[in-house]
């Protein structure tokens, strides 16, 4: 199923979100340090783990859009730094 399948609203799934996750983090992982620190430090910010659970949507669901805004900001950053 593709990522974006996933993360369609009206809700984020579990695996749609850590997908999402681990996918930003990899993008954070190719910038300069010093130029993504704050970025990491709103990554680190969000616990995947327990946002995991069914009764959690709302939670899901916010932090979907914060890692939206994060992995723009990187992939922005990106074409900036090459």
């Amino acid at each position: 199923m593709p990522l974006f399948a996933l993360l369609i609203p009206p809700f984020v799934v579990g695996c749609g979100l850590s997908s999402l996750y681990s996918e930003v983090g990899t993008l954070l992982k190719q910038l300069p340090e010093d130029k993504s620190q704050d970025l990491w430090n709103q990554y680190r910010l969000i616990k995947i783990q327990p946002l995991m659970a069914p009764s959690l949507q709302k939670e899901r669901d916010d932090a979907a859009q914060k890692l939206t805004k994060i992995q723009k900001a990187a992939e922005q950053l990106s074409k900036t730094h090459k």
